[in-house]
């Protein structure tokens, strides 16, 4: 076989498995939402606390789910109609095999275990992750929506929820910088552009206190003394630990000092305590995200 046949004929396999996988994803989509418009509703399970609040939101049943963190708002999902499937990083495989699911959610904290829960049923990675997060987080809502029939319901509350941004960036571009503090064991973490919370400056145009391209996807740990050196306008603060079911009012706590009370933000009022579970435990739900949107939007507003 010449060369050319055999770089023809690899191109023709990759061509033929490529189109393999898309036909076996639009036929598992279309048989969920066939489901869906027979009025039947399909056996749902989500591995991922943003897919459960997405789904929660475009009202679509859920039957089996991680009850461990299913907190706040999302605590209606405790009761005993729902099938406690395990954890985020280790799945109760044979629970969720035994509602014989139609449809299987995953995200990042799940997607280790993608190939095996696919013996089951269909899985739907939703991950939302790095950069560009609210194109991905639009991508991952309507990935969903779509697999329900919910597409122009999942559309309206991105809309809206765009338009809320819109306004945000305008305001926060008025007033001040800000920066964005996580709580956690007890101890601070800064968290910049280069973080998992790049978005909070980047996407809802909240100008950063620092210019700090070098920093931790997880954080980076600093002290009160830093803080001071910093002196932000606007200091957003996340108490993680109550974000996933510890004590509330560590972060308060810890925040009550001398050092704090030195600080711009302290004493114009601009010290913010962020709803933990909304920012740091659900994340990036359609409606974890307006929350997150809204709490900074009355904010902003209020100061104008």
């Amino acid at each position: 076989m010449s060369t050319e046949q055999f770089m023809r004929q690899k191109l023709y396999l990759i061509v033929v498995s490529v189109m393999v996988v898309l036909i076996s994803a639009c036929s598992d989509e279309t048989e969920v939402a066939k489901q869906t418009e027979n009025n039947k509703d399909p056996v749902v399970v989500s591995l991922s606390l943003a897919s459960l609040d997405t789904l929660q939101a475009l009202e679509i049943p859920v039957h089996g789910l991680v009850k461990r963190y299913a907190l706040n708002y999302l605590s209606s999902y405790q009761t005993e109609q729902y099938q406690d499937v395990g954890t985020f990083f280790e799945p109760n495989i044979e629970a969720i095999a035994a509602l014989e699911p139609d449809l299987i959610i995953i995200g990042p904290r799940s997607a280790n275990h993608k190939q095996q829960l696919s013996k089951i049923s269909t899985v739907l990675d939703a991950s939302v992750w790095g950069g560009d997060f609210l194109t991905q987080f639009h991508q991952s809502s309507l990935q969903i929506a779509d697999h329900f029939n919910k597409r122009p319901e999942a559309q309206d509350i991105l809309d809206r929820i765009d338009g809320k941004i819109s306004t945000l960036r305008q305001l926060a571009s008025q007033q001040g910088n800000g920066l964005l503090v996580v709580v956690r064991g007890g101890q601070l973490y800064k968290f910049d552009q280069s973080s998992r919370f790049g978005w909070f400056y980047d996407e809802l145009g909240i100008p950063s206190a620092i210019d700090d391209s070098k920093g931790t996807e997880h954080g980076e740990l600093i002290s009160f003394e830093w803080l001071v050196q910093v002196n932000p306008d606007w200091l957003f603060v996340l108490d993680r630990d109550a974000g996933i079911g510890l004590p509330v009012g560590n972060a308060v706590s810890l925040f009550d000092n001398e050092l704090v009370d030195q600080l711009s933000a302290t004493k114009n009022n601009q010290l913010v305590y962020l709803d933990g579970y909304v920012w740091g435990t659900v994340g990036y739900g359609l409606s974890a995200v307006e929350r997150s949107v809204d709490q900074l939007l009355q904010l902003y507003s209020a100061h104008q």
